[in-house]
């Protein structure tokens, strides 16, 4: 397994396993010192939240441990945003979402 394929795996690891917020910043900020794309660490991100939401649903993990990962998510999407930013390319459309005021997600 590749260098580059490791830290991807890590990082959806930490998802999956609830790390520390501190343990997935730094993997994070290794995957973009290598050169990992940011679009990749995002999909590593999605894919452990989707297994976190799926240990949830099977009762294996807490509310808590679920909104720890949305608190880890938000940490790596502020490291993320301005690469992203950097390496978009043409505009294919808008998104807009919106949240209830105060709900974990409004950040």
């Amino acid at each position: 397994m590749s260098s580059l394929s490791s830290l991807l795996e890590r990082i959806e690891d930490s998802f999956a396993d609830v790390a520390s917020v501190e343990q997935v910043k730094s993997i994070v900020e290794m995957a973009l010192a290598e050169g990992v794309r940011p679009v990749e660490i995002m999909h590593s991100m999605r894919n452990g939240l989707v297994t976190a939401g799926r240990k949830y649903e099977k009762g294996e993990f807490f509310l808590s441990e679920l909104i720890m990962a949305g608190i880890m998510a938000q940490e790596v999407s502020n490291i993320l945003r301005p690469h992203l930013l950097k390496s978009s390319s043409e505009t294919l459309g808008k998104v807009i979402i919106g949240t209830v005021e105060g709900d974990i997600h409004d950040a």
